[in-house]
């Protein structure tokens, strides 16, 4: 299994930019988080800003 496969599906279309706008990171910081293992607290936090995000 690929590291956070969860949050990349989650993630979908969804620009990185708009997640990370979110987040209030830069985009680089979200790209790095994706590409490495987070705590179950942080990836719990990206995937509800998914979530909102794709809520509307």
């Amino acid at each position: 299994m690929k590291i956070n496969g969860d949050l990349k599906r989650a993630r979908g279309n969804i620009p990185y930019s708009e997640i990370a706008l979110k987040l209030n990171v830069s985009e680089s910081t979200l790209y790095r988080w994706f590409r490495s293992k987070l705590s179950k607290a942080k990836e719990k936090e990206i995937l509800d800003v998914i979530m909102k995000i794709k809520e509307g």
